[in-house]
């Protein structure tokens, strides 16, 4: 399993291995063993790292525009009032309500789960309009022999 490091301590690692220190030196300043200071000294840093954290992307709503809507949310504001101040589409602001419930939901009754105001839709097949017992009687008189024609 690989070492899970921060970012700080793996350039700390780095830094003091290339003043010259040894590695069991380096374990007990960085926090980790010095076979793990090894690996990291003799890989470096294979994937860039990004300090920013996660950005969303060009219309996405942040983790701050969703605090603003459901603070908005159960204050009763419109969604116009709240798509303007945020600066986004109304609709945007209606799907993500949605997807968290709705309004009358509270927030901690949701779950992940939707609820259907309909019935649950039966499994059985339903027999088409005009056929009694599903057809069974206009079935079981065909081939009874009480028709009128005969055949020579």
């Amino acid at each position: 399993m690989r070492p899970h490091l921060t970012v700080e301590q793996r350039q700390l690692a780095l830094r003091l291995h290339a003043e010259g220190l040894s590695l069991r030196e380096i374990g007990p300043q960085v926090g980790c063993a010095y076979q793990t200071v090894a690996l990291i000294a003799r890989r470096g840093s294979r994937r860039p790292v990004r300090l920013d954290g996660w950005v969303p992307g060009p219309g996405r709503l942040t983790l701050a525009d969703r605090e603003e809507i459901t603070l908005g949310v159960h204050a009763g504001e419109s969604f116009t009032v709240i798509a303007a101040r945020l600066g986004k589409a109304v609709p945007a602001v209606s799907r993500e309500v949605a997807a968290n419930g709705g309004r009358g939901v509270p927030a901690s009754g949701r779950g992940g789960r939707r609820r259907r105001s309909w019935p649950a839709r039966s499994w059985r097949p339903r027999s088409p309009p005009g056929w009694r017992d599903g057809g069974r009687r206009s079935r079981s008189r065909a081939g009874c022999g009480s028709s009128s024609r005969t055949i020579p």
